[in-house]
C-alpha cells in the first residue's frame, strides 16, 4: 500500500530562511513551497517545490499565498 501526501497551499517566500535546527527547511526569497501540513502554532512542513529536498518545518509568517 503506498501513502500519498497531498499539498495543502503553495506559498511563495516573502523572505529567506536559515534553518536552526536539522527539522527546519531553509529558503531564499521568492522560492515556491508546497505546504504539506498545516500547524497552529505557526510552523508548517514543507518542501521546495520542484527540487529534491527533504521537507522540513517552516515559518508559515514568511509566506504568502501563491
Amino acid at each position: 500500500m503506498t501513502l500519498t501526501t497531498l499539498i495543502c497551499v503553495v506559498a511563495r517566500a516573502l523572505y529567506m530562511y536559515q534553518a536552526a535546527i536539522p527539522e527546519e527547511l531553509s529558503f531564499a526569497k521568492g522560492d515556491v513551497l508546497a505546504v504539506l501540513r498545516l500547524q497552529d502554532d505557526g510552523w508548517w512542513e514543507a518542501e521546495l517545490a520542484g527540487k529534491r529536498v527533504r521537507p522540513g518545518l517552516v515559518p508559515s509568517n514568511y509566506l504568502v499565498n501563491c
